[in-house]
């Protein structure tokens, strides 16, 4: 990963048209302990990795095999796993190359940079669409199922979908690269790509935020009406309704705790390297940041593996699920 003159500018820095070191400060720390490091980053990526596939694998052999999770929330959690399965795939067989090489060809530097943004932007919208859909199931659970049809989660899946292959196109567009130059998101993409991408990134965690924020603000007066109803006044039909709705109501609740979930180690996983991204879009370059990127980008690479471990911790209807899955692929 070491550039040729033996300095390690490539992830905390940039290199120029005529060779030049472009923006990379005076080394800050032991040269050979950042080798050392993004060695050992490199070669952290290829279990982990590995770990996300089969993780996420589990959880779409999951969905689409069992019939009690044929529900549309769990079509979306099927939808996510995708995401994060493609991730991991990408991880292995693109992202290894470009650790490998020092500087990758022009083809498999830019496939890499917009297959991360692809699979990453796709696992974000996804979540943002699940978030959507919990909070029409805590909004409306009554009436969840004849908003949230099949049609309906087809569209929300496609336009996530799409809105992420649109930005994935949109990085190939002004692209810096150049044939001596080491592939990274940052020093690869045109700045006004990084900016927009970190003002759509966060607009995408305003807007979970925001939703899941809400909803639970929607849940709580819910709950008080369900607890002061008495449950003996009024009709048989309004009792009966009445019991409906707190049925209802706890399950989508219990479903949108898990997510909040996963949605904070979303946070926790990605903000450290957009942050370090952030740093790089405003000049600042030099050993220590480039480290701290790279332990990022790892920890931003373990959140795809996650989701499968949060679902078994909380969820006991998917702890059955897997297991029932583990033993048949076992016979």
């Amino acid at each position: 990963m070491a550039t040729a003159n033996g300095s390690l500018c490539n992830i905390s820095g940039y290199v120029s048209k005529n060779g030049s070191m472009v923006g990379c400060m005076e080394s800050d720390i032991d040269q050979a302990t950042v080798e050392s490091i993004q060695a050992w980053i490199a070669y952290l990526l290829i279990p982990l990795n590995m770990i996300s596939i089969l993780a996420n694998l589990l959880v779409i052999l999951a969905v689409t095999r069992t019939s009690h999770l044929q529900e549309p929330a769990h079509k979306l959690i099927a939808n996510l796993a995708v995401a994060d399965f493609l991730m991991g795939v990408q991880g292995i067989f693109v992202e290894s190359t470009t650790f490998l090489i020092e500087f990758p060809p022009k083809i498999i530097c830019l496939g890499h940079v917009s297959l991360v943004t692809l699979w990453a932007l796709a696992s974000t919208n996804s979540l943002i669409v699940i978030n959507i859909d919990r909070f029409i199931a805590i909004s409306r659970p009554l009436h969840y199922y004849q908003i949230v049809t099949p049609r309906v989660i087809l569209v929300m899946v496609v336009l996530a979908w799409s809105f992420a292959f649109f930005a994935s196109v949109m990085t190939l567009i002004g692209n810096r690269w150049q044939p001596d130059q080491p592939c990274m998101y940052d020093t690869v993409t045109s700045r006004t790509s990084l900016i927009c991408s970190s003002l759509v990134i966060g607009t995408c965690g305003v807007a979970i935020i925001s939703i899941y924020a809400y909803m639970m603000m929607i849940a709580k007066p819910h709950q008080q009406q369900i607890q002061q109803e008495p449950s003996s006044s009024g009709s048989q039909e309004a009792v009966a309704t009445g019991k409906s709705f707190s049925v209802e109501l706890a399950k989508h609740l219990k479903l949108a705790k898990t997510f909040g979930i996963v949605v904070g180690a979303v946070f926790v996983c990605w903000v450290p390297y957009i942050i370090m991204m952030l740093l790089s879009i405003a000049d600042v370059y030099h050993d220590t940041v480039g480290v701290a990127r790279g332990l990022g980008y790892l920890l931003a690479y373990s959140n795809s593996c996650m989701n499968f471990f949060i679902y078994a911790a909380k969820s006991s209807q998917f702890r059955v699920v897997f297991r029932a899955v583990l033993s048949s692929r076992g016979h």
